[in-house]
């Protein structure tokens, strides 16, 4: 019967039951079970709180002292996350992806997780993803974008270099169009030596505005793609 649910399509590891196999012990019967269980709710706590929506699970977990606190989050995490989830039979998952545009896969599994025996619900956040099949809360980012560069325009600026997001995110692309849009609507050039990239952290838009003067660019505005690296602007110039 196990070899049989194995080998079904839909079946995927439980990643609790992993750890019975790299964390065993030598012990027997029934002190052996209630230790094992003990262990696991530890460590799948653990692995829960590490994930950035730890303080849905725990109102506050404070860092080490000798690290500051980080909320980026790559892929390969964000996908083992959702692996935990599904391992402890939620059924709704709220998503802010940090998934390339380029993962139609990956959106397409999140989205069959609804009609499959898991019957799971997932909801994304600031991503539209509503093309693959999943209920997307959203901002029109293009108009963002465009208002954001018109309100610069009208300020007198006509030199407006852009701090973006990585390029990988179907967010950025459609706030560069909005940018790109509004300058074309002033009759003016879109010029991308004007554009740097970062990655929403404070750090990164420090030295993706000190490319931008370090490289001679003639600016009087700048637009910035979110407010950690628009602090990060401020402190390079």
């Amino acid at each position: 019967r196990i070899r049989r649910r194995v080998q079904n399509p839909v079946y995927s590891p439980n990643n609790e039951a992993c750890l019975i196999n790299r964390h065993a012990v030598p012990l027997a019967g029934t002190q052996c079970l209630s230790r094992l269980r003990r262990s696991l709710r530890k460590r799948t706590a653990r692995s829960l709180l590490s994930a950035p929506y730890g303080k849905a699970l725990q109102k506050q977990e404070k860092p080490p002292k000798d690290r500051k606190p980080s909320f980026r989050i790559s892929f390969e995490k964000e996908k083992h996350c959702v692996s935990l989830l599904l391992d402890h039979k939620v059924d709704g998952i709220i998503l802010n992806s940090v998934a390339s545009y380029l993962e139609k896969k990956y959106f397409r599994e999140l989205a069959s997780l609804t009609a499959s025996h898991k019957k799971v619900f997932v909801v994304s956040l600031e991503r539209n993803l509503s093309s693959y099949g999943i209920f997307s809360v959203h901002v029109n980012n293009f108009l963002g974008g465009k208002i954001a560069t018109k309100y610069l325009l009208e300020g007198g600026c006509s030199h407006i270099a852009v701090i973006s997001g990585p390029k990988i995110h179907d967010v950025v692309y459609d706030r560069l169009c909005g940018y790109r849009a509004a300058l074309e609507d002033a009759g003016l050039v879109y010029d991308t030596s004007m554009i740097e990239y970062g990655d929403y952290t404070t750090l990164s838009g420090y030295l993706a505005m000190k490319r931008i003067i370090m490289n001679g660019i003639q600016f009087d505005g700048v637009f910035s793609c979110n407010d950690q690296m628009a602090i990060g602007v401020l402190k390079a110039m």
